[in-house]
């Protein structure tokens, strides 16, 4: 067989990138490429529209909290809702213990951007609520560093002489005396408190019991409420080691102090301020 045989059948050709088939016409060889990759499907509402993406999240801490080691799962939200929102209260004795709740979704209200209160309160509490408008964007509040210290060592670390239990948990046996810990009261802060109630974030609470210093008015007030709608009632005693009620004992906590205790305090910790607690609430009951 010659060579223009060769080249007829499609054996070979010596032109490079180039073969025959069996008719004999020449045809470039089209190198094979992989298909382009697909984009990923952006996520739609049930009506068919682009839908946000929102980290979603309930957690309630004791001590610092660290969401960098979770896996938060994410939420692909509803029609109405354009907006991602994270949210964190937190409550301390103002010696070292605290809860703190997160809560991370979709929210349905516009225009409630970042929030954080200003002012000191007692027992020390904090709230911060934040509102963005793109996927996946509800991430800035992720650890302990996001919210200030609750328990900052006066400078000069002066003493007023009265010592207290402290303690905070969201379980009454977790604030026995066997599990709080004996404080000297820093300057000011003459009386001890016993009280509990809750600490919430729209709907999503928890229970909170507490033993700690406070100042000689007994009063409580707070910052977190506006937003959290946090309630704490208890009372105090002048005497060392006077907030030493067991919570086991008694169904209501203003039973549980000694005798000693000469005022009630029932105030739930809230702030009137009218035009923004609506649409703030509805913010975060929307999560």
């Amino acid at each position: 067989m010659g060579q223009g045989d060769q080249i007829r059948n499609g054996i070979h050709s010596d032109l490079p990138g180039h073969s025959f088939n069996p008719s004999g016409i020449l045809h470039p060889i089209r190198p094979c490429l992989p298909p382009l990759p697909s984009s990923p499907a952006q996520p739609l509402s049930p009506t068919g529209a682009w839908a946000l993406q929102c980290y979603s999240l309930e957690r309630v801490f004791t001590g610092p909290f660290d969401l960098s080691g979770l896996s938060i799962p994410t939420v692909t939200c509803g029609s109405r809702q354009k907006t991602c929102l994270e949210a964190v209260t937190s409550m301390s004795t103002g010696y070292g213990k605290s809860v703190t709740l997160v809560k991370k979704g979709c929210s349905d209200v516009k225009d409630v951007m970042d929030v954080v209160p200003g002012r000191k309160s007692l027992p020390p509490d904090y709230t911060r609520v934040r509102q963005c408008q793109e996927d996946l964007c509800n991430h800035q509040i992720d650890s302990q560093d996001s919210i200030p210290n609750l328990s900052p060592v006066p400078d000069p670390a002066e003493l007023s002489g009265t010592k207290c239990w402290a303690c905070i948990s969201t379980k009454a046996e977790d604030c026995e005396l066997q599990n709080s810990s004996n404080i000297d009261c820093y300057k000011n802060q003459s009386v001890c408190f016993q009280g509990q109630g809750s600490l919430n974030i729209g709907n999503f609470s928890t229970s909170i019991y507490l033993r700690t210093c406070l100042e000689p008015t007994c009063t409580v007030t707070g910052t977190t409420t506006l937003w959290s709608n946090s309630f704490l009632k208890g009372s105090c005693c002048g005497e060392n080691f006077c907030n030493n009620g067991s919570y086991r004992q008694v169904n209501h906590v203003t039973d549980a102090p000694s005798s000693h205790a000469p005022d009630l305090v029932g105030l739930p910790l809230f702030l009137t301020i009218s035009f923004l607690l609506g649409p703030l609430r509805e913010a975060l009951v929307s999560l």
